[in-house]
């Protein structure tokens, strides 16, 4: 798995996850990522999240989308019993 393709996956699982209603500026999420990843990275991912229909960005706020959440929760950790 390169850089990339982890950087979007935590995206969108921080998205789904933490913030699954609220979404977050995407400055913000940069500010957290800018010392592993370009601006033009960033922005390519977030493109491609949206394009893929994982979330949606408006007015540069970024929410997962029904599709995001899904995706997420198939891939959290079982809880131990």
């Amino acid at each position: 798995m390169n850089k990339k393709t982890i950087v979007a996956e935590t995206i969108l699982e921080t998205l789904a996850e933490y913030r699954p209603n609220r979404g977050m500026p995407e400055g913000h999420m940069y500010a957290e990522l800018c010392r592993l990843i370009s601006l033009d990275v960033f922005q390519s991912i977030i493109r491609e999240l949206e394009a893929a229909g994982y979330v949606e960005s408006k007015f540069h706020y970024v929410t997962a989308t029904d599709k995001g959440r899904e995706w997420a929760a198939a891939r959290a950790p079982i809880a131990a019993s």
